[in-house]
């Protein structure tokens, strides 16, 4: 059962309707996202770490890894459920167990309760767990740039929210990769639900909808969606009689118009939680869009080993550009990238191929994922691009990844640069990179038994680009552009090492 916050002043009108929310919001709603650890795996626990002290008053959090880890590991931080007045962090005990045991870090967190604490407590306190792990990355094996957060009920409310608030209503480094929301509200401005949660939802603002719908819409997720938010998964019961399954479906329109990679999953004839088979496919479904974004999972869907973690925080001395001075550190807000800042390079190719590149030292690779964020740094056009190296042998023997604008038999392809101008080799291709100013995600995934190469852009699901070709079976990568500019940084590089060079 719940148990939930109650000054000894409420009314017996409000202790009422709180035991109504309550047996609405039963332990099952927490059961959605709890789960057995995988058996045979060794995880370390530590409990009760103080992750906050907001007014003197203690926040906690019980944080699971692999036992021995030493490679910086992905994150998953669950949010429990409970009317944003109820509710325990142990109850996620099991799902973080769960997530370590997976290959992640694991945690849970507790924070400070309605109508005590009023809102916006809750996500101030859910925005500094995440500083705190990003602060604390290196005791507890944290990868600081790959954190998820998923949450039930209000815990997905809170998720969700986390997820897509604008960085000028966010707090200073606390953007997450990959959301999961369990049955959350995502649109409390919207009357879409019964009179028992308005009231608990009046009870968490401290304002009716009518008295204040400006802070309604603060607190709505669905009010913050953009094209930059993080990839978001949604689970709902089509039988939710707490928060109505058309809450998420709203969400998930404003995704797809923004483009924001999304999945929505509504489980018919369910409720507001579940539990059994329904509870294992949900969580498989969950980790499998989770690990597509915070993992570097191999074709196979083997997991490969993490043989880089570029964030430029020490400079570019791993990087070999081929005209030095086309390239310097960037820094925003503190942030260090790399940035490409010459459209013509003094570098002339031997044969027709990209003007722009700058090769990551004394690593080769045969099967490998290549993660990178980047972003385009010219004014708009038909072959505004960037691109990725992979493959490298010399100056007229390597693969890239054009991303292009359009696509055309030069932009917006896999290419080969075989001792002669370069030849698009894609199978299949989109009809291009919607390219904007903002920062986007990109991966290649190599597999060198089969051939099989896949491009990704955003959206870590579906690739762009992919074909099959054994040309090169190993080589150096690389960043860059054909004849444009840009900035990179968060790269990622998971392989098997091939040849040295």
């Amino acid at each position: 059962m719940l148990s939930f916050h109650c000054d000894r002043n409420l009314s017996v009108v409000r202790l009422f309707l709180l035991l109504v929310t309550a047996m609405l919001l039963r332990p099952s709603v927490l059961r959605a996202v709890e789960a057995e650890p995988s058996k045979g795996v060794s995880i370390q626990e530590v409990a009760d770490i103080v992750y906050s002290r907001p007014d003197g008053q203690p926040l906690r959090l019980d944080l699971f890894k692999p036992n021995g880890a030493r490679e910086p590991l992905p994150v998953i931080v669950y949010v429990h459920g409970g009317a944003w007045r109820g509710g325990r962090r142990q109850r996620f005990r099991g799902a973080a167990a769960d997530a370590a045991s997976r290959g992640y870090v694991g945690v849970t967190i507790s924070y400070r309760l309605a109508p005590k604490h009023p809102w916006p407590a809750q996500i101030q306190d859910v925005q500094a767990a995440i500083r705190w792990l990003r602060e604390n990355a290196d005791t507890y094996s944290v990868d600081p740039r790959r954190i998820g957060v998923a949450g039930a009920s209000a815990g997905g409310h809170l998720a969700l929210l986390l997820g897509l608030l604008p960085d000028g209503q966010r707090a200073e480094d606390t953007r997450v990769q990959a959301v999961v929301n369990y049955f959350g509200f995502s649109d409390v401005s919207r009357k879409i639900f019964g009179d028992s949660a308005e009231r608990t939802i009046e009870e968490f603002l401290g304002a009716s909808l009518e008295e204040n719908p400006a802070l309604w819409a603060e607190a709505s997720p669905a009010s913050h969606v953009s094209a930059a938010d993080p990839p978001v998964l949604s689970f709902h019961g089509s039988a939710d009689s707490v928060v109505h399954p058309a809450q998420a479906q709203i969400l998930h329109r404003l995704l797809d118009v923004h483009d924001v990679p999304n999945q929505l999953e509504i489980l018919d004839g369910l409720g507001h939680g579940w539990m059994g088979e329904d509870l294992r496919r949900t969580r498989d479904i969950g980790f499998r869009f989770l690990d597509a974004y915070l993992k570097g999972e191999s074709i196979d869907g083997s997991q490969l080993p993490l043989l880089l973690r570029e964030d430029f925080d020490e400079g570019s001395i791993r990087w070999s550009p081929t005209d030095v001075s086309a390239w310097k550190l960037g820094a925003l807000q503190g942030d260090l990238f790399f940035s490409l800042v010459k459209r013509k390079s003094n570098y002339e190719p031997e044969v027709r191929s990209p003007y722009n590149i700058s090769l990551l030292e004394n690593i080769t690779v045969s099967d490998f994922v290549f993660d990178v964020r980047l972003q385009s740094t010219v004014a708009d056009y038909g072959h505004r691009d960037l691109c990725l190296f992979f493959g490298y042998q010399d100056p007229s023997h390597f693969y890239y990844v054009h991303l292009g604008k359009k696509a055309d038999p030069h932009a917006h392809s896999i290419f080969l640069v075989n001792g002669a101008p370069r030849v698009s080799i894609a199978t299949f291709r989109t009809i291009g990179v919607d390219w904007d100013d903002r920062w986007h995600r990109t991966r290649i995934r190599r597999d060198t038994e089969s051939g099989k190469i896949e491009v990704f852009f955003d959206d870590m699901m579906d690739p762009i680009l992919w074909t099959k070709d054994k040309t090169f079976l190993h080589g150096r990568v690389g960043i860059g552009s054909f004849d444009d500019t840009g900035n990179f940084d968060e790269i990622r590089l998971w392989g098997k090492k091939g040849v040295r060079g």
